[in-house]
Protein backbone atom coordinates (compact mmCIF):
# COMPACT_ATOMS: atom_id res chain seq x y z
CA UNK A 1 0.00 0.00 0.00
CA UNK A 2 1.10 3.55 -1.19
CA UNK A 3 0.34 7.16 -0.75
CA UNK A 4 -0.26 8.84 -4.03
CA UNK A 5 3.30 10.21 -3.85
CA UNK A 6 5.07 7.57 -4.72
CA UNK A 7 3.51 7.08 -8.17
CA UNK A 8 2.02 10.44 -9.11
CA UNK A 9 4.08 13.93 -10.36
CA UNK A 10 2.28 16.99 -11.17
CA UNK A 11 2.07 17.50 -15.03
CA UNK A 12 1.71 13.50 -15.45
CA UNK A 13 -1.41 11.51 -16.31
CA UNK A 14 -1.88 8.63 -13.02
CA UNK A 15 -1.44 5.77 -16.07
CA UNK A 16 1.87 7.39 -16.53
CA UNK A 17 2.45 6.65 -13.33
CA UNK A 18 1.17 3.25 -12.84
CA UNK A 19 3.83 1.94 -16.06
CA UNK A 20 7.03 3.44 -13.97
CA UNK A 21 5.87 2.00 -10.84
CA UNK A 22 5.04 -1.31 -12.28
CA UNK A 23 8.69 -2.87 -13.52
CA UNK A 24 10.24 -1.46 -10.72
CA UNK A 25 7.97 -3.31 -8.34
CA UNK A 26 8.13 -6.07 -10.47
CA UNK A 27 11.55 -6.27 -10.76
CA UNK A 28 12.32 -6.41 -6.95
CA UNK A 29 9.69 -8.89 -5.90
CA UNK A 30 12.10 -11.71 -5.00
CA UNK A 31 13.72 -9.09 -2.57
CA UNK A 32 13.37 -9.11 0.92
CA UNK A 33 11.10 -6.62 2.35
CA UNK A 34 13.90 -3.64 3.55
CA UNK A 35 15.05 -3.84 0.17
CA UNK A 36 11.96 -4.02 -2.00
CA UNK A 37 10.88 -0.36 0.15
CA UNK A 38 14.16 0.77 0.22
CA UNK A 39 14.56 0.88 -3.52
CA UNK A 40 11.17 1.54 -4.39
CA UNK A 41 11.32 5.01 -2.75
CA UNK A 42 14.95 5.34 -4.04
CA UNK A 43 14.07 4.62 -7.53
CA UNK A 44 10.92 6.64 -7.77
CA UNK A 45 10.87 9.50 -5.63
CA UNK A 46 13.31 11.51 -8.02
CA UNK A 47 11.23 14.68 -9.05
CA UNK A 48 8.37 14.00 -6.58
CA UNK A 49 7.19 17.23 -4.07
CA UNK A 50 4.53 14.86 -2.50
CA UNK A 51 4.67 13.18 0.92
CA UNK A 52 4.96 9.37 0.55
CA UNK A 53 4.29 6.74 2.48
CA UNK A 54 4.76 2.64 1.86
CA UNK A 55 3.30 -0.21 3.72
CA UNK A 56 4.69 -3.39 2.86
CA UNK A 57 4.03 -7.12 3.67
CA UNK A 58 4.94 -10.20 2.52
CA UNK A 59 2.08 -12.94 3.13
CA UNK A 60 3.81 -16.43 3.37
CA UNK A 61 3.52 -18.78 0.39
CA UNK A 62 0.31 -21.40 0.33
CA UNK A 63 0.57 -24.79 -0.25
CA UNK A 64 -3.19 -24.82 -0.91
CA UNK A 65 -3.49 -27.27 -4.01
CA UNK A 66 0.29 -29.21 -3.59
CA UNK A 67 0.47 -32.41 -3.23
CA UNK A 68 2.66 -33.93 -0.49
Amino acid sequence: MYTDGLSERRGESMDHGMTRLRPHAAALVDQDIDELSDELMNGLVAGAHDDIALLALRLPQSDEGVSP
